[in-house]
């Protein structure tokens, strides 16, 4: 599945939500933009992706990259939960503001970033890696 140029609004009333959500050997990958939205006060969601045993994140290539804008966002788990997958951010533009936790990446899952550092994703809290996760 591919995602092209896309925004989301939604009513949000608890924190258990996720934008994006894989699992069981899905794969999907970007181009363009994808923007998230909270009209009014900050909305706090789980995570913007959560990535389960066997799925992959292609969020884009250096080349191609994608541009993900974030509004009033706070994650109550992280912006990036990856357990036992992939996640590839390399090139990747994020703009807006967004609290909490960056990244949780475990169970031997990678989050790819191609070497921006500990701040490059959205979030105002470090991140965590446990359980043999890489984060690069």
């Amino acid at each position: 599945m591919t995602f092209k140029d896309m925004g989301f609004r939604r009513t949000i009333s608890n924190n258990s939500c996720r934008v994006i959500y894989l699992s069981g050997g899905a794969s999907v990958s970007t181009q363009g933009t994808l923007n998230i939205f909270a009209s009014g006060a900050d909305v706090t969601i789980e995570a913007f992706m959560v990535c389960d045993v066997g799925s992959a994140w292609v969020g884009g290539e250096i080349v191609n990259p994608t541009s993900i804008g974030l509004t009033n966002m706070v994650f109550s788990r992280a912006f990036c939960a990856v357990v036992g997958a992939q996640a590839n951010f390399a090139g990747t533009v994020f703009t807006g503001v967004s609290r909490g936790k960056r990244y949780e990446v475990s169970l031997c899952g990678a989050i790819n970033t191609a070497g921006a550092g500990a701040n490059y994703l959205p979030g105002d809290a470090a991140g965590t890696v446990s359980s043999g996760g890489v984060y690069v």
